[in-house]
């Protein structure tokens, strides 16, 4: 086939009932994290993977069984490093924090135990910890304890350790600045670089740094930002790029 128009009424109908030939690697993520998500939810296994069949995207014949051993020999991986933090029974904290700016906070987090439990068929990192981070923010700042956060993956287990109440509140104040600020005009910090340099133990040169916004860069960054450059100079209003990610990162980055 040399050009096919699908930008009509009939082709949209055809599209929608296509078949992919293989997942490509957000297909792929589709189907593990779907998978995972069931298994968590405690669905028996032949039902996962029957429903999964079932959905009808799954690549034909061979291909579509290929894919679908792969994603459940990884999801099996990261379930064997959840199952000891699921011995606890889940429960639903309602917190609520003043924080020094004045502004108050709440939010429910789910728990078991002491613990923030998440997993991914991802590599546990950067944007994949934000949100077991702040929950662990939360729980510090409105119920001092010995809390920690978990995120388990095939590979490894990624630990979040209690952060002290007072700390815990100003973290999230500043967090939360950041979001009043990204209402108003776009932040200057792109995640992927931030977090790279706000480790104190990484070495990001300007080579490195290039290669990480080539990461995070979108035609949506280019409406704000050309180049890592205005990047830099837009975040000079937060004391420069480097500080702005260390004072955002940074703590979660001790945490670990």
């Amino acid at each position: 086939r040399s050009e096919i128009d699908t930008d009509t009424e009939e082709g949209r109908r055809a599209a929608l009932t296509d078949i992919p030939v293989q997942l490509d690697a957000l297909g792929s993520w589709d189907l593990e994290n779907r998978l995972l998500q069931r298994a968590v939810a405690g669905h028996p296994p032949d039902t996962i993977v029957q429903a999964e069949i079932r959905r009808g995207n799954l690549p034909p014949n061979a291909r579509g069984n290929e894919a679908l051993k792969t994603a459940t020999s990884r999801v099996g991986d990261v379930l064997d490093n959840l199952r000891p933090y699921l011995s606890s029974p889940l429960e639903h904290l309602d917190l609520s924090v003043d924080l020094p700016s004045g502004l108050r906070i709440t939010g429910r987090v789910p728990v078991r135990g002491q613990t923030v439990v998440e997993a991914t068929t991802s590599k546990p990192s950067d944007k994949r910890l934000v949100e077991p981070w702040l929950r662990l923010l939360l729980l510090s700042a409105a119920k001092p304890g010995d809390w920690k956060s978990v995120v388990c993956s095939a590979r490894r287990v990624a630990t979040l350790s209690s952060v002290p109440p007072e700390a815990a509140g100003a973290q999230l104040d500043h967090l939360v600045g950041l979001m009043l600020d990204g209402w108003d005009q776009p932040l200057a910090l792109p995640p992927r670089v931030g977090y790279e340099i706000a480790d104190p133990h990484g070495l990001v040169d300007d080579e490195r740094l290039r290669k990480l916004w080539g990461f995070d860069v979108d035609a949506t960054w280019l409406l704000f930002f050309e180049d890592l450059a205005a990047v830099e100079s837009a975040a000079a209003s937060h004391g420069g790029l480097r500080l702005l990610a260390q004072a955002t990162y940074g703590p979660l980055l001790e945490s670990l």
